[in-house]
């Protein structure tokens, strides 16, 4: 999910816990609730880092735990043991919601860094309408009632359709052979479909719940040429860690040189350039890369 959205999850638990009497704990939700996020700062040292980094070790569960028991050992020193085990477990539920969140959605979160992988379950859009619909009437319910009981309805409720959802990926990748189903932003029923071929094009297709597939289309397949240039370079190396579909969309040559446009055409499909990574060869054979995230 987006960081405006982690952010008004944070405000709705910490307006919860505010409602039971805890401030101190609802500041360290709402702390936590955005500190995952950070890894944003990779982006200052190179994009190619960002690639790297992003949802791994600040979205580890590990990570988040012992962050939350040093926040609680400083509010103990503080406030006393009471208020120390509030914060501690505040910050730690607010950093699970977080990552769980992350996990749902289609670029996946590495829950357990340095260990494991990668976890998605490509049940929610980063971007999406349903999740967006929940937590705003659940905002309106805390500021209305002045009560917690709306933010536990809404944790229910958000993991109820999220699990829903993701056997609707499940059902639309089996029922059309295509290994790859992105949930619709705006249509919870729809999904985006998307297959790489054995000669480096994609298929892709649309799935529906109501009305199975449509919309099929075909990638133009590669060129060698291209596909040797895409080998050559490391940042289709680390983009390629956790890009989905990332093919060859465009080849053109510019004075005579080639240029490559790869994107993934799987993973954030909103008619923007992100994902994507231009490719080109300067006449003594340096590669020239461009991201675009």
């Amino acid at each position: 999910m987006d960081i405006m959205h982690h952010t008004a999850i944070g405000f709705a638990g910490a307006m919860a816990l505010t409602a039971l009497g805890h401030p101190l704990a609802s500041a360290a939700f709402l702390t936590a609730s955005i500190l995952p996020d950070a890894d944003v700062a990779y982006m200052l040292k190179s994009k190619r880092a960002y690639l790297k980094a992003h949802q791994s070790v600040t979205h580890s569960i590990p990570v988040g735990a012992a962050v939350g028991v040093l926040m609680g050992t400083l509010a103990t020193h503080q406030f006393g043991i009471a208020q120390g085990a509030a914060v501690s477990a505040a910050f730690f539920a607010s950093f699970v919601i977080h990552v769980l969140l992350d996990a749902s959605n289609t670029l996946g979160t590495w829950l357990l860094w340095p260990f494991g992988r990668r976890l998605r379950l490509d049940a929610v859009f980063f971007i999406d309408a349903i999740s967006w619909a929940l937590t705003a009437s659940t905002l309106l319910a805390l500021w209305c009632t002045g009560q917690a009981w709306p933010f536990a309805a809404y944790i229910a409720a958000m993991a109820g359709q999220i699990l829903l959802r993701a056997g609707l990926a499940s059902r639309a990748r089996s029922a059309s052979c295509y290994p790859i189903a992105i949930p619709d932003p705006l249509i919870p029923w729809r999904y985006s479909l998307t297959r790489i071929e054995q000669d480096g094009s994609a298929s892709f297709a649309t799935w529906s719940a109501l009305s199975g597939i449509s919309n099929e289309g075909h990638t133009a397949a590669p060129s060698p040429e291209a596909l040797k240039l895409a080998a050559q370079s490391i940042a289709v190396a680390d983009m390629s860690a956790f890009a989905r579909a990332l093919v060859v969309v465009e080849e053109r040559r510019e004075d005579g040189l080639l240029k490559v446009v790869m994107r993934d055409i799987a993973m954030r499909r909103m008619g923007g350039r992100y994902g994507e990574v231009t490719l080109s060869k300067s006449e003594d054979g340096e590669i020239n890369e461009q991201i675009n995230i």
